[in-house]
């Protein structure tokens, strides 16, 4: 409540599917945490994208979907049982400890990822401001492609067949703690199999949820770092096509976001790269996936912020611009 009247609440469920996107939404969830500790006025309504725990923590409402080598360990979790998750043994020298017995050293194990090129750094290097749902992260089996690493568009529809169930349980679990839900944000890895997984995702979404609103995001990582650019493979432009057909059926808003001032140049040489966007007063990597996504999730939590601030309950709310629905239905 506020001065008196009743506050609604207007919860939105969060989907991240692909490296990509959680490296938006590691940025975009560091952002919502400071945006409402800073907030004096209790304007935001930090139960739009949090949910709380019986042991009253406070969570995103989440689901990641990615590849196996790309969580950490260190990943902060509200689940005790696996804090020891990706721990390696090791033994205690006598000099360290006073104690007789037998002792065990545990060190968190380097994730695969953080060892690879310094262009390719995983999205969980990224220090969360916020302890993570046990049920949270969700791996993906490895695309089989030997067109395309990153997996085509129709790995991505064969991979959903093993993991579509759990994703539909998961997704069912956010949704019943909510009172009244928006509906869903979707970020999705358009140029790669996810962009299949997402295909299938959105679909179940319309199905199952089909009076929620689907606010989708499709982007894809900065050149040169996880996969190969979608300008130079011509797979990389089919699943880009395929996957922004599927989420256009099925989602109230489809939005592609690229830090590219042209991302479907038909350049195929390495030295004349699409052109970076130009932003007064920021400086930035254009081939940095930790820079560029930074951005991004600005712009997501400007965008967003009409629908997380609160709305007094009154007849006029439900056709107010403050609501994800109105959002969509606006710039469809």
């Amino acid at each position: 409540r506020l001065c008196g009247i009743t506050m609604s609440v207007r919860e939105v469920v969060n989907v991240q599917c692909g490296t990509y996107s959680n490296f938006i939404g590691a940025h975009w969830w560091n952002l919502q945490v400071g945006s409402t500790r800073n907030d004096e006025d209790n304007e935001i309504l930090d139960t739009c994208m949090f949910r709380n725990t019986k042991a009253g923590l406070r969570t995103p409402r989440l689901l990641a979907l990615d590849l196996p080598g790309n969580f950490s360990s260190s990943l902060p979790s509200t689940n005790s049982r696996t804090a020891g998750e990706g721990l390696k043994p090791g033994i205690v020298t006598r000099a360290e400890s006073s104690w007789e017995g037998k002792l065990e050293k545990y060190a968190v194990e380097e994730p695969p990822c953080k060892k690879a090129s310094r262009e390719a750094k995983c999205w969980s290097e990224v220090r969360l401001e916020t302890a993570l749902w046990h049920k949270t992260a969700l791996s993906v089996p490895l695309f089989v492609s030997e067109e395309m690493p990153s997996g085509l568009h129709s790995s991505g529809l064969a991979v959903w067949k093993q993991i579509g169930e759990e994703v539909e349980d998961r997704l069912r679990l956010l949704m019943e703690e909510c009172e009244q839900p928006q509906g869903f944000h979707l970020l999705v890895d358009w140029d790669s199999g996810f962009g299949g997984v997402a295909a299938c995702l959105s679909q179940l979404l319309q199905d199952e949820y089909a009076s929620k609103s689907v606010f989708a995001v499709a982007s894809s990582a900065p050149h040169n770092t996880f996969t190969s650019s979608l300008e130079k493979s011509p797979d990389g432009r089919l699943n880009v096509a395929l996957c922004l057909d599927a989420l256009a059926s099925h989602c109230s808003l489809v939005c592609p976001l690229s830090m590219y001032s042209d991302p479907w140049s038909s350049s195929s040489s390495s030295s004349s790269l699409p052109r970076s966007r130009v932003l007064p007063y920021v400086v930035y990597e254009p081939t940095s996936p930790h820079h560029t996504s930074a951005l991004l999730a600005c712009l997501l939590d400007t965008a967003s912020l009409p629908y997380r601030t609160s709305s007094l309950s009154s007849s006029s709310s439900s056709s107010s611009s403050s609501s994800l629905s109105s959002l969509c239905g606006q710039l469809a």
